[in-house]
Formats: structure tokens, C-alpha cells, sequence
């Protein structure tokens, strides 16, 4: 609070209102510097908790949309350079571990803590910002002119973790309360913050209906112009991502860079280009799979079961990940500890002696981060569980609503659609196997 002669008013909130302002940051560094261990005057932990069970809840539906949004985010110039210059997604098998690394960081964060030094997504989330910053460095060293990785980056990327599920929740088959989607609006403005993303950049900092209009200007005057003339690395790294995705479930083809654009396209309310027969059916496979997903609760659940114990089998290794690169103190690079005598000149924490594997601010990406990110070895992906579900039970499920359809299609279902229980559910599922059929007619 402000207060001059005794007369007190609330301070005004500090944070982007348009896609201009965020364009601001487009030369600024992507850390603030600020510590990880100051715990900003707006934070609301009863807020923040509240999205665990959101994540649990909507495991799927997230993954989805994440999934959308980076096929769409691939377009994206500077961002593109940095995935290419890290060498880590050139090849499915690269591609996969990469995403399922971040799946694992995401999972930790919406689970955890980030505010808690003691917590794994406090440690998962530093890891994550050190990551950036030695990214960072290294193309500045090696590509110098271009502010890499700055502050309208990161609020780019952070609308695309957050902006499809604001903005178009029934799309991905969630029904959720406005106020829950405000709490996860608030809870990716935490997420920035511990990133290093300055308030005055952080695409959340003024709740979900600011932080709706600045997505919709990303995704019409940023994302779809990218889209309209994609950079040339913008075809191999979203083939390989897409190639990746389909190890999981054996090798089959479900999912295409097209089909994907095509979805993302229609729940923006925009057409895609024409089809080819197969490309359609993975279009219609994906509203089928989010149609279940957000009309029967029990396919949700399961699904999310599935994906969430996939992630925790494979937090293993993120788990190790950590272990060797300890959470440090973002300005010095130090490793942080609960007893010795330093401390970090900027926060005032303790220190340990010997300086921490990442890098601090400026300095060049430590060899072992290199060697992590240029010369990583390919290792055989094993076949997904959830893959396996999201196919086969999708398609079993349709099999038997077609057959429910069938079985009820004509005056009778259209009399009583107000009165039968599920009634929405055939409803809507009636109107997209019509237009299915017309479209492959």
C-alpha cells in the first residue's frame, strides 16, 4: 500500500495490457536477476494451491493443448533458433526426450511448490532458469547481435502454455468455473516470476481477462503470420516432435504436423487448407478423443491415471537430472545450502564453497551442459501405455457411441434430446460424425 498524509491506496499492479507492451522486452534480457528465494508481495498460496487438483483433474486436456501450441510455437523465429542451436530435437527419439523431460518439469511445478526451496518443482523450475541462462549465454557468444531468449520470448512461450487452455477450454474438453481458470492464470504468473520474467513482462501479471486479449493478439499477429511463412527449420523440428509422438504408440502414425494445425485451426474458429483422407481422420480422431474426454469423466480420469503415473515412473530420471546439477543461486552461480558460512551477495543465503555445475548470468554453458545437450546419445523409446489407451480406447469408445447413435438416430433422439440422460454427449457426437462423413464423402 501507498500512503501520502496518512491517506493510503492500493498500488497499482505492474504488468503488460497488449501485445506492444510485451514487444517492449524484445531487447531485454530474459532474467530479471531477481531471487527465486523472494517471495513476491501479491503471492496467494490458497490460489496457487488450487490448481493441483486442476492439473490432476485435466492431466489430458493440458497435454493436448500443450501439444497444439507447440506445433503452432515451432513457427516461431527466435524460438526455433534456440531448439535448433541446442541440437536436442533434430530426430524423433532427441525429440521425444526432450518433451517428455518437459512434461516431467511441467508435472513437478503444477504438483509442487515453486516457492519452496525444499520442494523438487522449486528445484525442477531453477534448473529449468539456469537452463535458459546457459542457453543463453552460449548463443550470445556463438550468434552475437540478437537478444536471445529475452523477455517477449519468454511471455511468448508462456502464452503457449497457458493461453489455449484460457481461452478455448471446452475445446480441449475442459468445463471449468471462470474462477479456476483465473487461479491458473495466477498460478503461470508464479511460474514466470520464478523464471526470471519481470512483472512488467509477465503475460499474467494482470489476471485472465487482460491475459486473454494479449494470447489473442500472440496467436493473430504473431503465431498465424509465423504460421502463413514458416521459417525452414520450421518443417523438420515439428516432423521430428510429431515423428517422436508416434513412437509411442508403435510406430503407428496418429498423429500429423497438418492434423494437428487443422484442430488448432478449428477450435481457433479458423479453416485449415483441404485434407488428404488420412490427415482427416487424424483430425476427427483428435475432437473424438477430446469430446470423450470432456463428456465422460470416467475416460477422463483413466486417462489422466495413465499419464500421470507415465510421469511419475519417469520422474526417475529428472530426479538424477537434479541431483546433478544442485539448485544455485541465479546471480553467482553458487550451489544453495541450508548450512556454511557464504552467502550469495544478493539474496543472503547461504552458499556453498565451490561454485554450482550451471553457469551464473553472462558466462559461457558449462561443458557438461554441452555435452547433456550437443552430444546426446539416441536411446530406443519403449511404447506408451497412455498411447495405447488414447488410441484404442478412443476408438473403442467411438465404435460403441456410433452404435449408440445408430440406435437412437432419427425423431425419436431429436424429441427427447432435452430429457435423455447423456443426451449432450450424443448430441454433439451425432453432429461430429455427420460432419466427419462429409468431410471423407
Amino acid at each position: 500500500m501507498a500512503s501520502v498524509v496518512g491517506v493510503t491506496w492500493p498500488q497499482r499492479a505492474v504488468g503488460p495490457t497488449c501485445l506492444e507492451d510485451l514487444k517492449e522486452g524484445a531487447g531485454v534480457n530474459g532474467d530479471s536477476g531477481i531471487s527465486p528465494l523472494t517471495v513476491p508481495p501479491w503471492m496467494d498460496f490458497a490460489r496457487y494451491h488450487k490448481v493441483q487438483r486442476f492439473f490432476e483433474e485435466h492431466a489430458i486436456s493440458l497435454m493436448m493443448a500443450w501439444h497444439c501450441s507447440l506445433v503452432m510455437g515451432f513457427s516461431l523465429p527466435s524460438l526455433l533458433s534456440a531448439l535448433v542451436f541446442t541440437q536436442q530435437s533434430g530426430t524423433p527419439a532427441k525429440s521425444l526426450q526432450r518433451y517428455m523431460r518437459t512434461f516431467q518439469h511441467l508435472t513437478a511445478w503444477h504438483l509442487g511448490n515453486v516457492f519452496d526451496p525444499a520442494s523438487k518443482a522449486f528445484a525442477s523450475l531453477q534448473q529449468v532458469r539456469q537452463l535458459h541462462s546457459g542457453v543463453r549465454s552460449a548463443m550470445d557468444q556463438h550468434m552475437p547481435g540478437t537478444t536471445w531468449i529475452s523477455m517477449y520470448d519468454m511471455a511468448c512461450v508462456q502464452s503457449g502454455f497457458m493461453g489455449a487452455i484460457t481461452i478455448l477450454p471446452n475445446k480441449f474438453g475442459i468445463h471449468a468455473s471462470n474462477e479456476l481458470l483465473e487461479d491458473y492464470v495466477f498460478f503461470w504468473r508464479c511460474v514466470g516470476y520464478q523464471l526470471g520474467v519481470a512483472d512488467r513482462f509477465n503475460l499474467c501479471s494482470l489476471g485472465k481477462d487482460v491475459s486473454d486479449n494479449i494470447v489473442w493478439e500472440v496467436i493473430r499477429k504473431v503465431v498465424l503470420q509465423d504460421l502463413a511463412h514458416p521459417p525452414p527449420d520450421y518443417s523438420p523440428i515439428a516432423s521430428a516432435y510429431i515423428d517422436g509422438l508416434n513412437l509411442l504408440t508403435l510406430g503407428l502414425p496418429v498423429f500429423s504436423v497438418r492434423s494437428t494445425l487443422a484442430f488448432a485451426y478449428w477450435a481457433l474458429g479458423l479453416t485449415w487448407v483441404s485434407l488428404g483422407f488420412v490427415d482427416t481422420c487424424r483430425f476427427y480422431f483428435l475432437r473424438l478423443l477430446l469430446l470423450l474426454v470432456g463428456w465422460l469423466p470416467p475416460w477422463r480420469r483413466f486417462l489422466n491415471r495413465l499419464l500421470l503415473r507415465q510421469a511419475r515412473a519417469s520422474a526417475q530420471e529428472l530426479d538424477t537430472s537434479m541431483a546433478a546439477y544442485q539448485p544455485s543461486c541465479p546471480i553467482t552461480g553458487q550451489q544453495l545450502v541450508s548450512q556454511c558460512k557464504v552467502s550469495c551477495p544478493i539474496t543472503g543465503h547461504h552458499l556453498a564453497s565451490q561454485p554450482a555445475t550451471f553457469s551464473s548470468l553472462g558466462q559461457a554453458l558449462p561443458t557438461e551442459l554441452q555435452q547433456q545437450m550437443m552430444q546426446q546419445e539416441e536411446q530406443p523409446c519403449h511404447v506408451s501405455a497412455l498411447g495405447l489407451a488414447l488410441v484404442l480406447g478412443t476408438c473403442l469408445l467411438g465404435l460403441l457411441l456410433l452404435l449408440a447413435a445408430a440406435l437412437t438416430l432419427g425423431l425419436v433422439l431429436w424429441l427427447l434430446i432435452g430429457i435423455l440422460p447423456g443426451s449432450n454427449l450424443l448430441r454433439d457426437f451425432c453432429g461430429l460424425l455427420w460432419e466427419a462423413m462429409r468431410s471423407l464423402g
